[in-house]
């Protein structure tokens, strides 16, 4: 029986940086990004802290790679090896809720690119071969206690329910397990089926980020924590240039929105928040491209200090 309907793009170790990164392209690790995006765009949620088709876009155009602390080095390094673990506990955990008919669990270490959708790739974390001869993708997840809660319940975490429906479509598969070892204990062996409509609303927004990517369009910028930290690392911080931008476009439409936002702020705080978080970040990406530390923007004057933090005042 054949494995999955997917093609095999890479074969091999798929645990750190390494070759099969360059055969990735929206990876199903990535898909709730755009999702959570798109929702917050839409205004059904509220702006995401790390999703940013901004920042998926620098990495897959090759321009950006995110730079981690020790700390969480450690914990994706942790993350990676707990895989054998987990795979290895697997089907002893699965059995325990009902679930038989399991031969044996073996590692991923495949890039599998879809048949149908050029930018669709995926790397299961594992392959459960049942007695009936199907192989079943798997995924294995770590956490700490922090979420432990919401992993807590009958449904998969929100950010990997779009994971699991990427890899089904990927592989052509009706469902798949994924089991986590969190706060330094199983979670329950979650079975996730396919949801055709969950799918078509990703590929739909999937669509239309690869045809402007295609196109060299880059996303807007959504004004969040890991947007600001992502332009640090792009663009080299201006110690001693300052200069006067007048005039442009970003400066016309910032002088607009920041006094409005401003004089209505205590009118409607987080909205007028997230507005001016926004702009904020799309005044600090110019400056970064330009090489300046002092901008005017109308009566307001933006700095940049030695760290890259901006202010406006």
């Amino acid at each position: 029986m054949c494995k999955h309907n997917a093609i095999v793009v890479f074969k091999g170790d798929t645990t750190n940086q390494g070759e099969w990164l360059k055969h990735r392209k929206i990876g199903a690790s990535s898909i709730h990004n755009l999702v959570e995006a798109d929702r917050y765009q839409k205004g059904f949620i509220e702006k995401p802290e790390y999703s940013s088709p901004w920042i998926l876009y620098q990495e897959l155009k090759g321009y950006y790679k995110p730079i981690f602390s020790d700390f969480m080095q450690d914990k994706l390094d942790f993350g990676h090896f707990a895989e054998d673990f987990i795979r290895g506990k697997f089907k002893e955990k699965a059995e325990q809720q009902g679930i038989l008919g399991i031969k044996n669990v073996s590692p991923g270490e495949e890039v599998l690119q879809s048949r149908e959708h050029e930018f669709m790739t995926c790397t299961p974390d594992g392959w459960v071969l049942m007695e009936t001869g199907e192989y079943i993708p798997m995924e294995c997840k770590t956490g700490d206690s922090f979420q432990w809660q919401e992993w807590s319940s009958d449904c998969v975490p929100d950010k990997y329910y779009s994971q699991c429906q990427w890899i089904l479509e990927c592989t052509g598969k009706p469902y798949m397990f994924i089991l986590g070892w969190i706060n330094n204990r199983f979670t329950k062996v979650f079975t996730v089926k396919k949801d055709d409509n969950f799918i078509k609303i990703m590929l739909e927004i999937t669509r239309n980020f690869w045809e402007k990517f295609n196109q060299n369009i880059e996303p807007e910028l959504i004004g969040n924590k890991i947007e600001a930290e992502a332009l640090g690392i792009l663009y080299e911080i201006p110690k001693k240039d300052i200069k006067k931008i007048e005039n442009t476009e970003l400066e016309n439409e910032a002088i607009e929105i920041l006094k409005n936002a401003l004089d209505d702020f205590k009118e409607s705080e987080k909205k007028n928040k997230n507005i001016i978080e926004s702009t904020k970040i799309k005044i600090k990406k110019e400056m970064l491209e330009k090489g300046i530390s002092t901008m005017n923007v109308g009566s307001l004057i933006a700095k940049l200090n030695a760290r890259g933090a901006l202010s406006i005042a």
